[in-house]
């Protein structure tokens, strides 16, 4: 509290509820920091009744509702707002990415990379539990804000960094496991990220496909080739040292871990949408 109160403007100060609930706490808990025990039980004494705690926490609660973002752009935020899909091949993505799901007919979907949720929120009636993850925090915001206008409240939007993800930590890093390790979901999506993990990120594809078949036993996929101007975006600055990021490539390291269920172009794009079930799965439906 005290370097939160250091690091805040001095505006703030004035604001009654900041004062109240930040300002003044801290100040409070400076003072009494090294107190005797007799000041101690002496201040129990003075304990706030239910009445009072109940009042102080309206007020909190208050004053974090009243409070809305900054606006800020971000390289995903507006992410739909710069892509090259067309009206009629978006439509043709989203009623293929439909048909893969309830031919899986998941009870629990991991979208990895869902910007701002709209595939994911469009599932929410086919499936009984959605987690959305992405990296960028204002596309999260985005689709946390729409679930909750939509009343959409099967999926969960989460901060994720896909060559970073949350690690175990806690008490012997055992208190709260990774994010990678908190579920196996039935079915999990990646799409149109595969090239920013392989170029952006310098993922080789046979890695990107270890740690899918390490998650799931499900996977729809989109292959991105270098012919999109998306993929040359990318490389618009860098040399493209990329040899193996190929569809021949993609398809060989898929390979090693998962067998294709069914693949369809994306109508007007050079998209490739992958349904996959792992080649391991004793129980995958999609096998049968």
């Amino acid at each position: 509290l005290d370097l939160a109160s250091k690091l805040l403007p001095h505006k703030t100060r004035f604001s009654p509820g900041l004062y109240l609930h930040l300002h003044l706490h801290a100040k409070m808990t400076l003072k009494h920091a090294g107190t005797r025990d007799s000041v101690v039980k002496d201040a129990a004494k003075k304990a706030l009744s239910p009445v009072q705690l109940k009042a102080f926490a309206e007020s909190l609660r208050s004053l974090v509702a009243k409070m809305t973002p900054k606006s800020q752009a971000t390289e995903w935020g507006a992410y739909y707002c710069d892509t090259n899909y067309s009206e009629h091949s978006s439509a043709a993505k989203l009623a293929m990415v439909r048909e893969m799901v309830a031919k899986v007919g998941p009870k629990t979907y991991w979208d990895t990379g869902g910007n701002d949720g709209r595939f994911a929120r469009s599932l929410s009636g086919l499936v009984k539990d959605i987690v959305c993850l992405d990296i960028d925090p204002v596309a999260v915001g985005i689709n946390y804000a729409a679930c909750r206008k939509e009343s959409v409240t099967n999926v969960l939007p989460l901060l994720f960094d896909c060559c970073n993800p949350a690690p175990a930590i806690g008490f012997a890093n055992g208190e709260r496991p990774s994010l990678l390790a908190r579920g196996k979901p039935d079915l999990v999506s990646a799409l149109a990220l595969i090239h920013h993990l392989a170029i952006s990120n310098n993922v080789p594809l046979g890695d990107i496909a270890k740690l899918y078949s390490d998650l799931t036993a499900n996977l729809i996929i989109e292959f991105v080739g270098k012919e999109d101007s998306q993929v040359r975006r990318l490389l618009a600055n860098r040399m493209d040292i990329f040899d193996g990021y190929t569809e021949d490539g993609f398809r060989a390291s898929f390979a090693q871990f998962f067998n294709i269920v069914e693949e369809r172009r994306i109508p007007d794009t050079h998209r490739i949408l992958f349904l996959m079930c792992r080649k391991t799965s004793q129980k995958n439906k999609c096998a049968e």
